[in-house]
């Protein structure tokens, strides 16, 4: 089942893996090799003019989002996204903080040595830090497994080890470890793999992969292979793998296989 998985992982499209990247800094910033502001550099709370509405007026959460999502489609879009991130972080919700951290780490897979830009970004350390702070104000919440999932690929992929921000995260995963769908559920499980080697994590991963054993078990019918072959690679990888686990998972592979 290992050679299975581990040959068929390899063959995931970009959202499932690692890009390993070398060193170097990021390429074009905006002009004059800064972050582009928005005016008067109030960002958020502090743009009015021109007879239109300005941010102040505008600042709501689904706005934030949206300007996010729309930033990130330009042709400099780590920047304009960082750039709304530094003006907006005050306003931001943990959706917000989710997407710019999520559209960051996209972006950098497709821009040679951004990740190593966006690690040393005071803008992302104010991120990491935001998001840290939403997660400790966070519970029970439904729709939480999509930012927990999103926010720890993006972790991964960027090569970024917070420990608050994992810890966090792997925390409100084992409180919502009911609301996963498979899909979220083995990205977060990829994710702590890549990232969390250490000792140091070990009291951290342990929980997390065995509250993640019954929620599989529970909703392995119709997982799909990716989702069920990244789910088997991170616990083999994590050191973390049951029997019973992975019969359940041999035996739903099986009927994914052509015949």
């Amino acid at each position: 089942l290992y050679e299975i998985t581990h040959r068929r992982t390899q063959q995931r499209p970009h959202d499932l893996v690692m890009k390993g990247r070398g060193g170097g800094r990021s390429g074009g910033k905006g002009k004059g090799g800064r972050h582009q502001r928005y005016p008067d550099g109030g960002g958020c709370s502090g743009f009015k003019g021109g007879g239109k509405m300005g941010w102040a007026e505008k600042k709501n959460n689904p706005w934030i989002n949206s300007q996010i999502i729309q930033a990130s489609k330009e042709a400099n879009g780590i920047q304009q996204v960082l750039a709304i991130v530094e003006a907006c972080i005050s306003d931001m919700n943990l959706v917000n903080l989710s997407t710019s951290i999520h559209r960051l780490a996209k972006l950098s897979v497709t821009t040679p040595h951004s990740d190593e830009h966006l690690r040393q970004s005071p803008v992302t350390k104010l991120l990491l830090m935001g998001i840290a702070q939403a997660f400790s104000m966070t519970g029970e919440d439904g729709s939480l497994p999509q930012s927990l999932s999103n926010i720890t690929w993006s972790l991964a992929t960027l090569r970024i080890m917070d420990y608050r921000v994992l810890e966090l995260a792997a925390s409100l995963a084992v409180l919502n470890m009911k609301d996963f769908k498979a899909f979220e559920l083995a990205s977060l499980l990829w994710s702590f793999a890549k990232l969390c080697g250490s000792e140091y994590m070990t009291p951290v991963v342990g929980p997390l992969f065995r509250a993640a054993t019954g929620r599989i078990v529970a909703c392995v019918n119709g997982a799909g292979f990716r989702s069920l072959a990244t789910a088997a690679w991170a616990f083999a990888t994590s050191r973390q793998a049951s029997q019973r686990l992975f019969r359940v998972i041999s035996k739903e592979v099986q009927t994914c296989l052509p015949t």
